[in-house]
């Protein structure tokens, strides 16, 4: 895929998980203030002397599934958080699959040496692209505690925040009246719209510079865009799984939403227009094709790729 169809045609999403680590993980003082703000309005909690742990980019896995780009930060006091940005799942399994991860580091804080009496606070902040439950609130504190109330863990020791973009349209605020992470997950919901765009200031005005200049990283732009393409895919498989059991068959000859979504991003990577070859492709083969579509250079390479029906 050459750099300029990278660039115009694949739209990177500001919530790209890519672009969401390179904003917070930098320990320049824009990457600082936007990660610090962000634990700040969701935890309550001002970091004291923040630093990312991990900040190596790791390779974007391609064989069906995705290598998560969390940012996991440590404070002065030995506080420790990681920052994640889910764009898509389904609630009660995303749930489960974050309390193990919130286990996981704890675990390693005593893989390090740690014993069980020093044990520091962890929080685990996962910004999510559907609604946790009928509450409808944006910020969703979980941890361990008894029927009455009262945690299991004093001083907030494990707990998990979950950030659901789907419930800003229940604040019944403006946008130029939202906090700073409110801005922000307007900015991951809706991209730039003019609402933003004209409340663009602080936090969300240094993460779109962050954007900004992303694109001038040749290897990382190529990082996100994969990435936005893989996200692509696995909705549409998601998608078709949902509707698939919903309409058991009954979409026989219709363009599916797998269909649909490899058009789109056959169209965008090689100008063809493959609707009549998608039709006659198996649930097998269309599955296969949105794993090759992403190492494939040209649509007849992607054709070969395809196992026999």
């Amino acid at each position: 895929m050459n750099d300029d169809l990278q660039k115009n045609e694949v739209k990177v999403s500001y919530r790209n998980d890519v672009c969401f680590k390179y904003a917070l993980s930098g320990e320049d003082e824009i990457s600082r203030n936007i990660r610090d703000t962000v634990i700040k309005d969701i935890t309550g909690i001002e970091p004291v002397e923040s630093y990312v742990e991990k900040t190596e980019y790791l390779p974007i896995s391609f064989d069906g599934k995705k290598i998560i780009m969390d940012v996991h930060v440590k404070d002065k006091e030995g506080r420790e958080y990681n920052i994640e940005m889910q764009s898509y799942g389904a609630v009660a399994t995303e749930k489960k699959r974050f309390f193990m991860y919130l286990m996981r580091m704890m675990l390693d804080q005593l893989n390090r040496g740690n014993d069980y009496t020093t044990f520091h606070p962890t929080y685990l902040i996962i910004f999510v692209d559907f609604e946790m439950d009928e509450d409808h609130e944006l910020i969703n504190r979980y941890e361990m505690m008894k029927k009455t109330g009262r945690p299991l863990l004093e001083n907030d020791m494990a707990v998990i925040y979950f950030v659901s973009l789907p419930s800003l349209k229940y604040l019944n605020k403006k946008v130029k009246d939202m906090t700073d992470v409110e801005k922000l997950c307007y900015l991951f919901k809706n991209e730039a719209d003019n609402a933003i765009l004209e409340a663009k200031e602080g936090v969300v005005d240094q993460y779109m510079k962050k954007y900004d200049d992303l694109q001038n990283d040749k290897d990382l732009w190529s990082y996100a865009v994969q990435s936005e393409i893989a996200e692509i895919r696995d909705r549409a498989i998601q998608q078709e799984m949902y509707d698939s059991g919903k309409a058991d068959g009954k979409n026989e000859g219709k363009i599916t939403t797998l269909q649909a979504t490899l058009q789109t991003l056959i169209q965008a990577k090689y100008h063809e227009d493959a609707r009549e070859w998608l039709l006659t492709l198996t649930p097998e083969q269309l599955e296969e094709a949105t794993i090759h579509i992403l190492s494939c250079d040209s649509l007849e390479i992607l054709k070969t790729r395809l196992p026999e029906k």
